[in-house]
């Protein structure tokens, strides 16, 4: 999941030349009509799901995403294992993680929740323009989030009145996100999975946006890996090195799954055997 709606994310077709040749790379494209400020990381990984059925076949599948794309891989991951589909590994290259942070979670919820009680421009701000707002106070001030969640909380229980600000942008990372891209990610909560995930974490710049522990409480297990270079360089001037350490994470991932398809072989076979004696004996 490249993530790039805008120039077809051709960064990610010249770092997949980079992969080995006996490895399969699929780049997923959106091509939801009219991206809007209401597009969610949901309807896109569902645009993407039969594509990868397809390919898939029920085999396992190893999925990845860098920056807002990371998030799309996540929710497909979850889409396919609600399939039945064995997701092997999840890598994530510099993928915000505000929103696997408790007190944001429970933020977006109650924003959802108030935007469709709150009629008009309030009720919409509140579901699609609240959340990049909060985004862009804590990218430099990790406690932020812990007040804005004690505020939120006294603020709802006296029943505030609503006032809708002005501006439909939001500066997530040092620049401007303009429509519908600063909006949709902020909105995204992602669930749970019991998938293995590693996270590419660029190191210069904020880390603050890209924490992997908040990860940790989502999925199976997580590691990291450092790339050198910032949030935009790891897939540009440092690609290089960045396709070296998918190699290796891919490599890694191969070498995982032949070990337990060879260990549930052994298990199947010692079954077997137990079978066929007891059958004897009797």
């Amino acid at each position: 999941c490249h993530g790039d709606y805008f120039s077809r994310g051709i960064y990610a077709h010249r770092l997949a030349a980079l992969l080995p040749d006996d490895q399969p790379v699929f780049l997923l494209h959106c091509e939801l009509d009219g991206l809007t400020d209401a597009t969610t990381v949901e309807a896109i990984a569902r645009a993407y799901l039969p594509e990868v059925l397809r390919i898939a076949a029920d085999s396992p599948v190893v999925l990845g995403g860098w920056c807002n794309g990371g998030l799309t891989a996540w929710h497909l991951a979850h889409l396919l294992r609600a399939k039945g589909i064995e997701v092997l590994e999840l890598l994530l290259i510099e993928t915000l993680s505000f929103n696997a942070r408790p007190p944001l979670r429970w933020l977006r919820k109650l924003f959802d929740t108030a935007g469709t009680i709150v009629p008009g421009r309030a009720g919409r701000f509140l579901q699609r323009r609240a959340m990049p707002h909060v985004w862009n106070r804590i990218r430099s001030d990790a406690s932020f989030a812990r007040q804005l969640y004690r505020f939120a909380r006294k603020r709802l229980s006296s029943a505030p009145r609503v006032q809708v600000l002005d501006g439909s942008t939001s500066r997530l990372g040092g620049r401007v996100e303009d429509g519908f891209l600063a909006q949709m990610i902020s909105r995204y909560v992602p669930p749970r999975l019991d998938v293995d995930v590693t996270c590419f974490i660029a190191e210069e710049g904020n880390h603050n946006r890209t924490d992997p522990n908040f990860w940790r409480r989502l999925a199976a297990t997580v590691n990291t890996r450092g790339i050198p270079g910032t949030h935009l360089g790891v897939v540009i001037n440092e690609r290089q090195f960045l396709a070296k350490a998918l190699t290796e994470a891919l490599q890694r991932v191969a070498a995982r799954h032949a070990a337990r398809a060879s260990q549930a072989r052994r298990e199947v076979g010692r079954a077997e055997e137990d079978f066929f004696s007891a059958a004897a004996g009797r």
